[in-house]
């Protein structure tokens, strides 16, 4: 991880919002889970790609 103390931040907020996506029913579960894969895996082949 490139910056940790960032990353320590950012996951509760990003935890929060996906939460409230669901909980106002703007979005469907499986269209937040979806949405954090695919972050995971642009994530990760931008730090492939990057190095």
């Amino acid at each position: 991880m490139q910056a940790p103390p960032v990353a320590a931040l950012a996951a509760p907020v990003a935890f929060g919002v996906a939460y409230s996506r669901v909980r106002t029913r703007v979005h469907w579960p499986s269209d937040v889970l979806a949405g954090a894969a695919l972050g995971v895996l642009v994530a990760g082949a931008t730090r492939h790609l990057v190095r």
